[in-house]
């Protein structure tokens, strides 16, 4: 086999040319470089380039050695490929490629991620004997690749993607009424003299695109989505915001330096030394009315970013306690305990001993946290093994055993659980087949569980290859509601940073999930109707009815190998069960899928925080 290397490929698309530049080496003493295009021949050059590092590291003669080859070329035409060979004798090497096509790009990508995805439901096979009919998965693998590859995104982090996708938004509405502008520095303005009810308060440098005075909309605070302008006024770095995020603001200004405000409102700050963002935090602890257009109105002067002072000093004057540390260049909050309240950590299972004993050692063993109780509920387990581990493991005083003999349904064996053994004052909902790898994680869940307007608080579920499980629900996502940044790597830097700081969402999963007894009485439990899909969903949606936040806490981190004990869910019966508890969300909660509070509209539902 010949030896060779491609050291540099440089492709430029120019109108109906190409500019190629391949520089490398092949161990032949003369050869032909050949370019295909689409499969036909588009250029052929003679290496004729000495190498004599080649020489050097190989220890071979350096006369007449023209070994390398070095184009810098023009090619005439257009093509979605270009193929690189090198050729002596009739005898022909591939040695690279490169695609121009952008459909083609993502087609290849989505064929990748179908061969990932075989792999690990193989893995899955193999491992966890999912009872997944082989049909049911290759049909949804192709309907998997066809979406990918067919569905136009825009990755955010790429300028000229951006710019591309914002040539196809259409122009501003005609609008309503046009508020007047004040510029700020770092001094809230006295705007008494200003005529109308709002005004748009400004950080000087940014700015406001044309008409985008009359989009903002009445209420007691109003903002948009925004970008970032260079000096050469092109634009990059979209942020497509959630609506109204109490939980979020703490971890940046995801609100930005411009929005309308009510003057009533501004009395009080009027003078006072303060930045945009800290007037936002003071804001956020009153009753107000907040409305979120969803234009992007103006161009901001800061990348997205925490500041840890700006929040430890708002926290301090606020006597809140907690703590605020740098996660990524955002600020994450972890608040201060207020006692030690029992929580009552339920497990539903059915068997699967050695999968129940990880996750059980976990709760014991692993965690930090002491006033906990276990509450396992034995649904129909049938083995001798089963029996034996719940009878030694009731020997341990923090432990309870729920044996209820029905058919299998979530929302009522966790339910029974809270009336007939859960003693806590908070509850967690857990899955028997998950693993604790966050030592406080109830210290860190319980913080934001016991203040007051937060609902119900779920964390980051990894597979067992650390790819992401679950990082909050996204309503609308899969048709109904699917889980943020599915199967992705965890750990890798990502464009919005839901997985950098406590972040609210419309729902978190069940699999994981801390609520106060209370709260959880409030709202009537889970709802029994949902046997076992969407009630977790139902749940949150119940809470946000109430007015309750669901925050979702990244920096909790559990394996979940998912639903070890009674397989996936895509058997003909329990497929048509899943259909129905799908439909019967819809009926439940009518619009609810439409669209996503806390993931705008403009992010790609097939992929996530890309632009649709």
């Amino acid at each position: 086999m010949v030896q060779y290397s491609v050291d540099e490929t440089a492709v430029e698309k120019q109108d109906r040319k190409i500019r190629l530049k391949l520089r490398g080496w092949a161990l032949w003493k003369s050869y032909d470089v050949v370019v295909m295009g689409d499969g036909m021949e588009c250029g052929r050059y003679a290496s004729n380039l000495p190498r004599y590092d080649v020489c050097y590291v190989l220890d071979l003669p350096i006369e007449d050695n023209l070994y390398g080859f070095d184009l810098d070329e023009e090619i005439e035409g257009s093509y979605d490929v270009l193929e690189f060979f090198i050729e002596k004798d009739k005898e022909r090497i591939k040695v690279g490629e490169h695609v121009l096509s952008e459909a083609l790009v993502k087609k290849r990508a989505a064929k990748e991620k179908r061969r990932k995805l075989k792999n690990a439901l193989s893995l899955a096979w193999n491992r966890y004997h999912f009872l997944v009919p082989p049909s049911v998965v290759k049909g949804w693998l192709h309907r998997e690749e066809e979406t990918a590859s067919t569905q136009a995104v825009y990755h955010p982090e790429v300028p000229e993607e951006y710019r591309t996708w914002l040539s196809l938004q259409p122009a501003f509405s005609k609008g309503g009424k046009k508020f007047p502008v004040v510029e700020v520095e770092d001094v809230i303005p006295d705007v008494s003299g200003i005529d109308g009810e709002y005004v748009i308060l400004k950080k000087a440098g940014c700015t406001l695109y044309e008409g985008a005075e009359t989009q903002f909309m009445e209420a007691d605070l109003c903002y948009s989505d925004s970008d970032r302008m260079d000096e050469n006024g092109l634009r990059y770095e979209p942020r497509l915001k959630p609506d109204w995020s109490y939980d979020t603001l703490r971890g940046f200004n995801y609100i930005g330096n411009v929005f309308a405000v009510r003057k009533d409102l501004l009395k009080e700050y009027a003078g006072q030394k303060m930045s945009l963002y800290r007037l936002l935090l003071e804001l956020s602890d009153r009753n107000i009315s907040v409305k979120h257009v969803q234009e992007i109105l103006f161009g901001d002067t800061e990348p997205m970013a925490g500041n840890k002072d700006e929040m430890e000093r708002y926290l301090s004057d606020h006597g809140i306690e907690a703590a605020v540390e740098d996660s990524d260049g955002y600020t994450y909050v972890k608040y201060a305990l207020k006692g030690s309240p029992k929580v009552s950590v339920i497990v539903p299972t059915k068997d699967c001993v050695e999968d129940l004993e990880v996750c059980v050692k976990g709760v014991l063993e692993k965690s930090s946290y002491r006033n906990v109780e276990l509450v396992i509920v034995d649904n129909n387990s049938e083995k001798e093994e089963t029996a034996a581990y719940l009878s030694e493991i009731q020997k341990d005083e923090r432990v309870k055993v729920l044996r209820l003999e029905c058919p299998f349904n979530f929302s009522y064996i966790n339910n029974e659980a809270v009336k007939q053994a859960a003693t806590g004052e908070y509850l967690v909902l857990l899955n028997n087949d998950t693993e604790v790898m966050t030592a406080d994680w109830l210290e860190q869940m319980l913080s934001y569980a016991q203040l007051q307007d937060v609902g119900s608080v779920g964390i980051q579920l990894w597979f067992f290859d650390d790819t992401i499980q679950h990082a909050g629900i996204i309503m609308g996502k899969g048709g109904v509601a699917g889980h943020a940044h599915y199967m992705e790597q965890s750990g890798g830097s990502h464009y919005w940073p839901d997985l950098s700081i406590p972040y609210d969402v419309t729902a978190c999963t069940a699999a994981c999930l801390m609520i106060s007894r209370e709260k959880f009485e409030e709202v009537g439990g889970l709802t029994e109707a949902f046997t076992v899909a969407n009630n977790d969903v139902d749940l949150g949606l119940k809470l946000d009815a109430k007015g309750y936040r669901n925050v979702f806490l990244p920096g909790v981190v559990m394996h979940h190998y998912e639903s070890k004990s009674r397989g996936l869910d895509l058997g003909p019966e329990k497929m048509k069960r899943f259909m129905s508890e799908c439909r019967l969300l819809k009926e439940t909660w009518p619009g609810c899928t439409d669209s996503d509070r806390f993931y705008n509209d403009g992010w790609s539902k097939a992929r996530d925080y890309e632009l649709r």
